[in-house]
């Protein structure tokens, strides 16, 4: 199992947040383990949905289209979708060669 869930408490908001975390890799292989982690947090209290990814070293374009599904997903139920991952890393590549960050928030960390 790639993707794990956990309640994520931040500094400044008085609600918690929902942190999916995905491991290893953002591919097809685990494009239905994260919709599914997706679809459960739309019933959910979470106002903000993360989706760390800053651990992921393989990334195709089946994974970049998951994230554009989730942010769609979430944006209908209200929810906010940031994407977390890291600089310098393959999930870089992809969200600069594919503008995610035009539409999908993103947070960087070093």
């Amino acid at each position: 199992m790639n993707i794990t869930t956990q309640s994520l408490s931040i500094l400044g908001l008085d609600t918690n947040c929902l942190l999916i975390k995905n491991r290893k890799q953002l591919t097809s292989d685990v494009a239905k383990e994260l919709r599914a982690s997706i679809h459960a947090s739309l019933n959910s209290n979470y106002p903000v949905i993360y989706l760390d990814v800053k651990d992921v070293y393989e990334m195709d374009l089946a994974g970049v289209n998951e994230i554009i599904n989730a942010h769609y997903m979430l944006q209908q139920a209200d929810q906010r979708f940031v994407l977390l991952y890291r600089k310098n890393s393959v999930v870089e590549g992809w969200v600069e060669t594919s503008a995610l960050d035009r539409f999908v928030e993103t947070a960087v960390v070093a």
